[in-house]
């Protein structure tokens, strides 16, 4: 008997769980704000912070017998610190500081404080 219940219980579930992905699949896409899918949006591109830090690493392991270099890790570390809280602006001013120790060969530039 409990043999006969295990089957048709297993079966009772089997058809609750292909019923449910039957009636997921015609379900209508998800949109976005103004009816756009999510993940598209017409407004234009800007480079995210992560995106800057990774081109300025990659600049930093190109020329690592620049004058600036230690200078130009400490901006781009400063930066990635910003980036990780969030603060994308501070983040990109820091990385454009350390890029332009690395292109412009500056003879000496303080890198500003980070601010608490």
């Amino acid at each position: 008997m409990s043999m006969t219940n295990s089957a048709v219980s297993s079966l009772i579930f089997g058809m609750m769980l292909c019923g449910g992905a039957f009636a997921a699949q015609n379900t209508a896409p998800a949109r976005g704000a103004f009816g756009s899918p999510p993940g598209t949006s017409s407004a234009p591109v800007v480079d995210d912070c992560n995106k800057v830090g990774t081109n300025v690493s990659a600049l930093i392991d190109a020329s690592p017998n620049s004058p600036n270099i230690s200078a130009a890790k400490v901006a781009f570390e400063l930066g990635t610190m910003e980036c990780m809280e969030g603060d994308d602006q501070t983040a990109k001013k820091f990385y454009e500081n350390a890029k332009n120790l690395l292109v412009k060969n500056y003879k000496t530039v303080r890198v500003p404080r980070r601010q608490s």
